[in-house]
């Protein structure tokens, strides 16, 4: 069985990704980009540490929140201009009103578009089955309830993913099994912060991308030695058909004992007959210190030493050089767990014949299935979204739930530590989203001030799960309404570049080269300033 880090492993994983992340070297190597429809922030530590410990560099980024589709389907967006040699996708359908599997079927589509067109590798995350029965325990006997509909949802994607060149699949219910589903989940800091799973599902999700990751860019275990100093029959029976398994899939092989012992020999060929049959299984027994022993080894493969793995069941410490260790511990009937853990079976799938079916499933059934929408343009996504905004004057100095939302909202924003004009004339607004996702609730805030016919914007934020939608836009068409309204001639709008909130700058860019009629039939001149930043 697999052994799960405690909570204060998992601090100090994190804690090592604060000093790796801050120790002033610029990050080199694959790019790796994550979009998720939750938030994902907690999977970088993880992925990050792993990573370095398995010597594959890589440079992380996390995209907008709730923001897949509009990143894929932009080439001007965030990760668009990016175009990371890795994309990782993650969406869950609790995070999509009702739950619409189409939902995720579209964005699976999206992003295989968009890693094409951008030549990325796309890491889809199957999404895990849904923690919510409204039935409850009478959900099992429902064909269309949630762990069915979450089940042929899974297998969908998995057709529609599966046995592509250049796609890769992770799985969110793998993690949220090992783990354990009652503390998996974090319903509380969802509904707070949007992180739905617990630290230690982040941990196992992100050993399955540093695993995935480790064999796409070939860094993976060259040659796998098995110690076999001590081992009896039933250890050496339990492990027969994981080396079985690599010796067939031509795997290099090393059988390493302390010393030539014939009881040892018996034992082998009681028990490996294949292996010991198998002339490209190196044999090493002899007195030399372990670490010589696997550089000998290493070398007569034709394999650096640090991609040599050493199962072992040895509880003393052991110098093995560069060589990585995989303790067999526990009861002989678990160390097949152990090496399956440690990674030591992966292999990149290999396609297989077009409509092969899983083992046992009938190629074609009664389960629901669910077609793509086609692939659909960035505006044709807006416009099937239904999208209504509502505007509410507000204090004009902001009150708690509108600050709070300017605090939150870096992508799009003016620059931080914005505060509006309290006095005077003007005014403040906050729009409230909704579309046919969901009800995002209170999602943009503009503050704007009077000064000579001009409305200076104090304050323009916008929130991740509302951006792209089409909102950023009619806030600015509000603003000029109550700017024409009041006879002002110009809206104003200067900002700073902070360095997330480039969406922003753009979007400023775009709207100054624009002709902004109002109500009224007047044109009102738009202008846009780009201040340098006080930092």
């Amino acid at each position: 069985m697999a052994v799960h880090p405690s909570a204060p492993d998992l601090l100090a994983l994190r804690t090592r990704w604060t000093r790796l992340a801050g120790d002033g070297s610029a990050p080199s190597g694959t790019s790796v980009h994550l979009l998720a429809s939750y938030t994902i922030d907690p999977l970088v530590p993880y992925t990050g540490v792993h990573l370095h410990d398995a010597g594959v560099p890589v440079r992380l980024s996390v995209g907008p929140y709730h923001q897949i589709l509009q990143q894929c389907l932009d080439d001007s967006s965030e990760t668009g201009r990016l175009r990371p040699d890795v994309l990782v996708v993650a969406p869950r359908p609790e995070d999509f009103a009702g739950g619409d599997a189409r939902d995720l079927v579209e964005i699976a589509d999206a992003a295989l578009a968009a890693a094409q067109r951008w030549r990325s590798c796309l890491v889809f995350v199957l999404p895990a089955v849904p923690e919510q029965r409204p039935f409850g325990i009478g959900d099992e006997g429902r064909r269309t309830g949630t762990a069915a509909s979450a089940a042929a949802l899974r297998e969908h994607l998995r057709v529609l993913l599966a046995d592509r060149p250049n796609v890769l699949l992770a799985d969110a219910e793998r993690a949220v099994r090992a783990v354990g589903a009652g503390v998996a989940h974090r319903p509380v800091m969802y509904r707070l912060a949007r992180v739905p799973y617990a630290e230690a599902v982040f941990d196992h999700l992100g050993r399955q991308l540093v695993g995935l990751l480790r064999l796409r860019l070939g860094r993976t275990r060259r040659a796998v030695v098995l110690d076999v100093t001590g081992l009896d029959a039933d250890g050496l029976a339990e492990l027969r058909e994981p080396l079985e398994l690599l010796r067939r899939r031509g795997h290099r092989l090393a059988i390493r004992a302390a010393d030539r012992s014939p009881h040892t020999g018996a034992v082998l060929a009681g028990t490996l007959p294949e292996l010991l049959a198998d002339s490209r299984v190196e044999l090493v027994a002899d007195g030399r210190p372990l670490a010589e022993q696997l550089a000998s080894v290493a070398a007569r493969l034709q394999v650096p030493s640090e991609s040599t793995i050493l199962l072992t069941a040895a509880a003393a410490p052991l110098d093995a050089g560069p060589a990585e260790i995989v303790r067999l511990i526990g009861e002989p009937a678990d160390w097949t767990a152990h090496v399956v853990a440690a990674g030591v079976l992966d292999a990149l799938p290999v396609p297989e014949e077009p409509g092969a079916a899983p083992h046992g499933v009938p190629p074609e059934g009664d389960a629901p299935t669910y077609a793509a929408g086609g692939q659909v343009s960035l505006a044709d996504f807006i416009e099937g979204l239904g999208v209504q905004v509502t505007f509410d004057e507000v204090d004009r100095a902001l009150d708690d739930r509108t600050s709070e939302l300017v605090a939150r909202a870096h992508d799009f924003t003016l620059g931080e530590n914005r505060t509006p004009h309290a006095s005077g004339p003007g005014f403040s607004v906050a729009a409230r989203v909704t579309d046919r996702l969901g009800d995002y609730g209170t999602s943009a805030v503009a503050a704007v001030h009077y000064a000579d016919a001009v409305a200076e914007v104090d304050v323009f934020s916008v929130s991740c799960p509302a951006m792209g939608r089409g909102v950023e836009e009619r806030v600015l068409w509000e603003i000029v309404a109550r700017a024409d309204a009041d006879g002002c001639h110009t809206v104003l709008v200067e900002y700073e570049e902070t360095g997330r909130n480039q969406v922003a700058a753009d979007f400023l860019s775009a709207a100054a080269e624009r002709t902004w009629k109002a109500p009224s039939g007047r044109e009102v001149r738009m202008k846009t300033v780009r201040k340098e930043s006080d930092r």
